[in-house]
């Protein structure tokens, strides 16, 4: 029974243990920790195909969002220097909401638990508005339907 109960408890050890070491404490340069995640914000304007490439490339993806906090933060990263609200599209990033087919899905297959789409949305208002993106009105921080070509820029996660 003694036995039973140590290989038990080292068991539970080695497997929280192992948990632990793979949780990110760090994250390297340019790239922000939330939680356990890593997060950075890429300027360059590409459509929504490019941006999840990029971020794969990266050892990342797409940022998916799953709380207010979460969303919140994300949308920080795309604000500018100042903290001031942008007025263009420069406060426009992609994350990894898309349509492949109904309905959306975040491109790293976690679960959509939570949505922040803005009011009336999505509406697929052009026709093709199969991906997501934080906006920086409508309120701030909300998300939109967008045609997948369009060039923003982007939000990846690791």
């Amino acid at each position: 029974m003694k036995l039973l109960l140590t290989l038990m408890t080292l068991t539970a050890l080695a497997i929280f243990g192992l948990t632990e070491a793979t949780c990110q404490c760090e994250c390297s340069d340019g790239w922000s920790l939330f939680g356990r995640n890593c997060y950075r914000f890429f300027s360059p304007k590409v459509n929504w195909q490019t941006a999840h490439d990029a971020c794969q490339d990266l050892g990342a993806d797409l940022v998916s969002i799953h709380d207010e906090a979460e969303n919140a933060f994300a949308f920080a990263l795309i604000l500018t220097d100042d903290g001031k609200k942008p007025t263009s599209w420069s406060a426009f990033a992609w994350i990894g909401l898309h349509q492949p087919n109904e309905p959306f899905v975040w491109s790293d297959g976690s679960c959509l638990n939570y949505e922040n789409w803005a009011p009336g949305q999505p509406d697929d208002a052009r026709g093709g508005e199969d991906c997501g993106h934080l906006r920086n009105y409508g309120p701030p921080g909300s998300w939109n339907d967008l045609g997948c070509n369009n060039r923003i820029g982007y939000i990846c996660k690791k």
